[in-house]
């Protein structure tokens, strides 16, 4: 096992469960896993730490679950119907009941914990209370314990009982292509409201009318949303929606139906590091982080200023932070950055860290 990543460690400083100090060593808390040391494959797409501590990682060949000590990974089989249903992994959630449910380009599995294996769902075109399609991008359960799916053109609920699927098209623009890695998000508010991100724009799904409010760009309106391409959804304190597009990020409040953008610019150090964002997420102190393609970020409500990050010194080198994916934190007050060079594990607990933010 080697003890550094070139490219992923980006995140090593921004746990954030307590306060950032900079300008110190990282020492040698900082691990990293490859294919050598039992993932199944480098290009990490989604991490999920489940409640009995186990790390899930989703990579573009299997499905791994790290333990502390080894992976084990599953796989597709010709040969059993129970394995995964395929191998290129993208979103994973876990439901009340401690099941994994697995989004891939081929299906929905459910690792059912208590039997020790997969349950399938595909598309039948002679069943129309099947899933719509197997291309999943992501999978979510809400607080009722429903389980929605996002294909390309549909939201989808299932109906564990019957294992039937209803279908709930939106918007869907047939020129506007979208890649086997992209990213979609679905998020249900505080208030109950579910949102949905797609490459077509952000819907509202109302859930008693069972239709779709869609937002997208509009060129003449600076209050639209920055880009239609919505790849993460969060929310803060104050009920405001935070939007990471593939241009822009988007601070939405719902009860004005308007849009505040933050961009990127190169004159500006305090601005967003960069327009494509992968990943979002708010921590215990209220403080937004958001993850790039080109390093990361927080954001400053009282200030309204961004602290970006672009490299990492690491026992006197600097390292780019690029190609980051995902971050989890465990309960152990572990950081797992991955990326698509593989994963990084960060022991928060002996050790401040070294992070140096641009001047």
């Amino acid at each position: 096992m080697r003890h550094f990543g070139i490219g992923i460690i980006f995140f090593v400083a921004t746990v954030l469960s307590e306060p950032v100090c900079y300008g110190q060593s990282l020492g040698s808390n900082v691990q990293f896993f490859n294919i050598e040391d039992g993932l199944s494959h480098s290009a990490v797409n989604y991490l999920l730490v489940d409640s009995r501590g186990f790390l899930w990682v989703a990579t573009s060949d299997g499905l791994n679950r790290y333990d502390g000590y080894s992976f084990i990974s599953f796989k597709h089989s010709l040969t059993d119907t129970n394995s995964l249903c395929d191998n290129y992994v993208r979103h994973l959630c876990e439901d009340r009941q401690g099941n994994i449910w697995v989004a891939t380009s081929h299906g929905l599995s459910c690792y059912v914990r208590a039997k020790g294996s997969f349950t399938n769902y595909y598309h039948d075109p002679t069943n129309p209370k099947t899933i719509s399609s197997n291309n999943i991008f992501f999978v979510y359960q809400d607080r009722q314990g429903v389980i929605w799916v996002k294909t390309i053109e549909t939201l989808e609920k299932l109906n564990p009982k019957t294992r039937e699927f209803t279908h709930y098209k939106h918007y869907n623009d047939v020129f506007n292509y979208a890649s086997n890695d992209f990213f979609f998000s679905i998020y249900e508010d505080t208030k109950g409201r579910l949102w949905v991100g797609t490459k077509d724009g952000l819907n509202f799904f109302d859930r008693q009318l069972e239709v779709f409010r869609r937002y997208e760009n509009d060129p003449t309106n600076p209050f639209s949303i920055s880009d239609n391409r919505v790849k993460a959804i969060c929310e803060d304190s104050l009920g405001q929606l935070w939007i990471g597009t593939e241009n822009g990020l988007n601070l939405f409040i719902p009860s004005t139906d308007k849009f505040v953008r933050f961009f990127h610019n190169p004159q500006n150090p305090n601005s967003l590091v960069n327009n494509v964002i992968n990943d979002m997420f708010i921590d215990d102190h209220g403080v937004l982080w958001i993850v790039t393609m080109d390093g990361f970020c927080n954001y400053d409500t009282k200030t309204g200023t961004f602290k970006t990050y672009r490299t990492l010194q690491y026992r006197g080198i600097t390292y780019p932070l690029t190609g980051i994916s995902r971050m989890v934190k465990d309960k152990a007050n572990n950081l797992w950055i991955g990326s698509y060079e593989g994963l990084t594990k960060v022991d928060l607990k002996p050790f401040k860290f070294g992070l140096y933010p641009e001047a």
